[in-house]
């Protein structure tokens, strides 16, 4: 497989998944909870979203100019 990392996002609701996807490359977002503000305190994701839906919506808005201007 060939994934382009630093175009790609990593979605989770632990400070793991933020580090690792920072690690990796990715931008990243935090599906935010009770425990969310003490870990925010930890790492920054590049977004934080109540909810797996609206972190796709911030997706698809990041990535919407992107392929506009790919297909032109």
């Amino acid at each position: 497989m060939d994934i382009d990392l630093h175009s790609s996002f990593m979605v989770g609701d632990k400070i793991t998944d933020v580090l690792a996807g920072a690690a990796a490359g990715c931008r990243t977002i935090m599906l935010v909870n009770n425990s969310s503000p003490a870990v925010l305190e930890t790492a920054t994701p590049d977004h934080t979203s109540l909810d797996l839906r609206k972190a796709v919506d911030w997706i698809l808005r990041q990535v919407e100019g992107y392929y506009k201007c790919c297909i032109e």
